[in-house]
């Protein structure tokens, strides 16, 4: 896929490899989020100074602190007066910036839920979207246990509150960014069971495929469990 812009579109994957970095803190105290960023783009053979913009200064211990703040509210299960917070808090984040949100109510083996997918919008100047997603909900077979997601649904949210840090005020010189938190990703069931599960992104795909905007979708990047002490980086060939 053409990008207009190598070092734009390369911030982004660089940032995972930030956040990551972050889990393991006398590494990131030692090295600092910028030296983070050099390393980052060095193995991944994008040279900001062949690039036509500059790669954004991504602040990794801010995005590991909205983690731990996510984390801080518990299980976060869709219906959940938790759950309600970490919308709160997001949106929060998001004041002032082109946010629309898509609510709608599900029906489920489990019930009636309100589900809200959150989307920020960051214009560009070329005719097309990349969307960068997260789910922020948590497991809800797991409501009643201990189980945060700190790793699943938080680690990523977070990083996208941080992008849309470095998006905010500024009108990129490719496409449109769009940060999307979808929300009721986990399965109502264990194991994983399709029909009620990704209730979020599947409304929005018909949403989307009705009015349009599908078409204009130039990338779909989906980050999910980025925050894993041990995370495991596949290199496909």
């Amino acid at each position: 896929m053409n990008f207009p812009s190598r070092s734009r579109c390369a911030f982004f994957l660089i940032a995972c490899f930030v956040l990551i970095a972050c889990t393991k803190q006398n590494q990131v105290a030692a090295a600092g989020p910028e030296q983070n960023i050099g390393s980052a783009i060095r193995a991944l053979n994008l040279s900001p100074s062949s690039a036509d913009t500059v790669v954004p200064t991504f602040n990794a211990n801010r995005a590991f602190q909205y983690t731990k703040e996510i984390v801080a509210f518990g299980p976060r299960p869709i219906g959940s007066a938790n759950h309600k917070k970490v919308e709160d808090f997001i949106l929060s984040h998001l004041n002032g910036d082109t946010v629309e949100q898509d609510a709608f109510t599900i029906d489920s083996t489990e019930g009636k839920f309100p589900v809200r997918n959150i989307i920020a919008k960051f214009a560009g100047t070329r005719d097309g979207i990349i969307v960068i997603a997260s789910h922020y909900d948590t497991n809800w077979p797991l409501r009643d246990t201990s189980y945060v997601g700190a790793n699943d649904g938080a680690s990523s949210s977070a990083l996208l509150l941080e992008i849309a840090n470095q998006l905010r005020g500024t009108k990129g010189d490719g496409y449109s960014v769009w940060l999307l938190w979808d929300d009721a990703e986990e399965s109502m069931r264990l194991p994983w069971y399709d029909p009620e599960s990704l209730y979020g992104v599947r409304h929005l795909a018909q949403k989307w495929q009705d009015d349009g905007t599908l078409k204009k979708i130039k990338a779909f990047i989906l980050e999910d469990m980025i925050g894993d002490a041990d995370l495991n980086i596949e290199h496909e060939t």
